[in-house]
C-alpha cells in the first residue's frame, strides 16, 4: 500500500509539471469567494442560534424547576389546609360530644331535682290545708 501511494504522488507531481490545470476564470473566482463569504456568515449565524438555543433550554429548565417547586409548595399548603380542616372537624365533633354529655347530665340533674321537689312538696302539703 505504501509503494502504491508513493507511485501515485509521483505521478501527480509529474502531471502537474507537464500538463498543469488551466487557471480559474475571474467570474468563477468571484462566485467562489462570494460563496465562501456567505458560508462564513451563515456559520456565524448558526453558532449564534445554537448559543441562543442553549440559553433558552437553560431558561426552560429553570422555569421547569420553579414550576415543580411551586407545585410542591402548593401541595404542602393543601396538605396543611386539609390537616387544619380535619383538626377543626375533630374539635367540633369533640365539642358537640362534650356539649351533648353536659346537656344529658344537666337534664338528668334537673329531673332528679324535680322529683325531689315534687316529692317534698307532696310530703309537705299533707299537713297543709287547702283553701
Amino acid at each position: 500500500m505504501g509503494d502504491r501511494m508513493v507511485e501515485l504522488v509521483g505521478r501527480a507531481q509529474e502531471l502537474s509539471r507537464s500538463d498543469p490545470r488551466p487557471p480559474v476564470g475571474r467570474a468563477l473566482g468571484l462566485e467562489c469567494a462570494t460563496l465562501a463569504i456567505e458560508h462564513t456568515r451563515q456559520e456565524h449565524w448558526i453558532a449564534q442560534l445554537e448559543e441562543a438555543k442553549a440559553w433558552l433550554e437553560g431558561q426552560r429548565a429553570n422555569w421547569q424547576r420553579i414550576s415543580e417547586e411551586r407545585g410542591h409548595y402548593i401541595q404542602n399548603l393543601q396538605q396543611q389546609r386539609d390537616g387544619r380542616q380535619r383538626i377543626a372537624e375533630e374539635r367540633e365533633r369533640a365539642y358537640r360530644e362534650l356539649l351533648s354529655t353536659r346537656l344529658v347530665r344537666l337534664a338528668s340533674r334537673f329531673w332528679k331535682l324535680r322529683r325531689r321537689l315534687s316529692g317534698a312538696c307532696e310530703r309537705g302539703s299533707e299537713g297543709v290545708e287547702t283553701l
